[in-house]
């Protein structure tokens, strides 16, 4: 057990984040604001037949185009899909529009995507920061969105889902106005403010949170357009915190899952839930939520309700991803690990 003023303590921060992680995690605003910005969209057009989107790509290299949809489905009309294995669609024509997407540009499984989708004729935009896939991009003219260095794929998302609003804003196939990108910024850095080291736990939201679930099985459920919103805090949990996390959803859990949370050998997980919830979601999604915190109150489920803020869809899934990582983070310092390194991922590839 910590004390709770363990991430109090300043020399934590030293010891256990060499590579200051958390300087790309408060960096989160200006990247987004980059990829908004950024003039590698301005000559990338998007063919008029294209009747089909893919996005490609795995890890934190993948979850920019996963967030991206989720946050666009309801204005996208072209039929889109995430793709995450070696074995790319036999769908993708040379009416596809392909977004290839690896930080590093080396990724096994991305650059076999690639291949496919050449022999396939499809539309490619690589999305990367370096390696192979930008080489590659550069000798054929392929269109590319060069990802600034971020150390981790992880921690280029925020210019990616920047990057990705500009490229379909400019070719309008989506519409997320100015008004929506400022309320986004300001709203971000209001709330990172209140989650630097220097806030105390007992005022600081990440902090109090990751002492919460410290040894706890975290559960994170999520509805709508924060579904990829809860992949990102569950990767980030395992890849920063080293730690399992889970993720459910809304409507889904209520066919299958629910029934699970009684059992005597998941409660002996010691799960603690997570509801990411906004007030922006369908009344469909509301009603289950109500229902679900109703059920984990009768079972004695511990859980948290945390709200998205702002005015729009953006600004919500926003926020909570800024507050995901955070959250990763001191729990990463609260089990006294460096959440840069990941051996065993590094080891694998």
């Amino acid at each position: 057990m910590r004390n709770s003023d363990y991430l109090d303590q300043l020399n934590i921060y030293k010891k256990y984040d060499s590579t200051k992680y958390i300087q790309r995690i408060t960096n989160s605003t200006e990247l987004f604001q980059d990829g908004i910005n950024t003039k590698n969209v301005n000559n990338i057009a998007i063919d008029p037949n294209i009747t089909s989107i893919y996005f490609m790509g795995m890890g934190g290299s993948g979850i920019g185009g996963e967030v991206f949809v989720d946050l666009v489905k309801d204005q996208l009309k072209l039929p889109t899909q995430i793709v995450k294995t070696w074995n790319t669609p036999k769908s993708i024509n040379e009416q596809s529009l392909v977004f290839i997407c690896s930080y590093s540009g080396n990724t096994e499984e991305t650059i076999k995507m690639f291949n496919d989708s050449i022999e396939q004729k499809a539309s490619i935009v690589i999305i990367s920061q370096g390696g192979d896939l930008t080489n590659i991009a550069k000798q054929r003219k392929i269109p590319l969105i060069e990802i600034p260095n971020t150390l981790e794929a992880r921690s280029s998302l925020s210019f990616v889902l920047g990057s990705l609003i500009a490229f379909f804003s400019k070719n309008n196939l989506i519409d997320i106005n100015h008004e929506e990108i400022n309320d986004c910024l300001s709203i971000n850095e209001t709330l990172i403010d209140g989650l630097q080291i220097r806030i105390p736990t007992s005022q600081n939201l990440a902090k109090d949170i990751s002492t919460k679930i410290l040894n706890c099985l975290p559960i994170i459920i999520s509805g709508d357009f924060l579904t990829s919103t809860a992949n990102r805090w569950r990767t980030q949990i395992n890849e920063n915190s080293k730690t399992i996390a889970v993720i459910d959803n809304i409507p889904e859990m209520f066919h299958n899952s629910i029934e699970g949370y009684q059992s005597k050998v998941f409660k002996q997980t010691n799960p603690f839930f997570i509801l990411l919830t906004s007030n922006l979601y369908p009344e469909s999604v509301k009603k289950k939520f109500n229902q679900l915190k109703s059920l984990l109150k009768k079972q004695d489920l511990l859980y948290r309700e945390i709200n998205g803020v702002g005015n729009y869809k953006l600004t919500h899934l926003f926020s909570l991803l800024t507050l995901g990582d955070h959250i990763s983070y001191y729990l990463a310092m609260a089990n006294e690990l460096d959440p840069h390194y990941n051996p065993i991922i590094t080891e694998s590839k």
